[in-house]
């Protein structure tokens, strides 16, 4: 695996603490999850807020669509994201996450809304 291969999987670490735990979901060589696994497991936890300052700014882009999936179904519901296969290869293959997001919540009860703001954050990066 190349540098930025393995700093892209560190990345997904940071954000998923399942992931953190247990590296047995990435694509590692033994030697890199043997780097991997000598951290301090504290210090994939040193900024606690990082996963949350990241669905803020996703949130920001996608402010109804994210409304009404908490109303429905509570924070947790959103969060979960971070933790999905969507944020997963968004970050790997060093996809657009926020346009990842929006196909993430186009998959759910909140398509239509999640669609409109997605072609709208689309159009920002154009």
């Amino acid at each position: 695996m190349s540098a930025a291969a393995l700093q892209r999987v560190i990345v997904r670490m940071l954000h998923d603490p399942d992931l953190a735990r247990s590296t047995r979901g990435a694509a590692l060589t033994a030697v890199e999850r043997g780097w991997l696994e000598q951290v301090d497991p504290r210090r994939w936890r040193a900024d606690p807020m990082r996963r949350s300052r990241l669905l803020h700014a996703l949130i920001e882009e996608y402010p109804v669509s994210v409304a009404l999936r908490v109303r429905a179904a509570g924070v947790p519901a959103v969060d979960r994201f971070f933790e999905s296969p969507a944020f997963h290869q968004s970050v790997q293959a060093r996809g657009v996450l926020a346009l990842d997001f929006g196909d993430w919540l186009a998959a759910g009860d909140v398509a239509p809304f999640a669609q409109i703001e997605s072609a709208i954050a689309q159009v920002r990066r154009i």
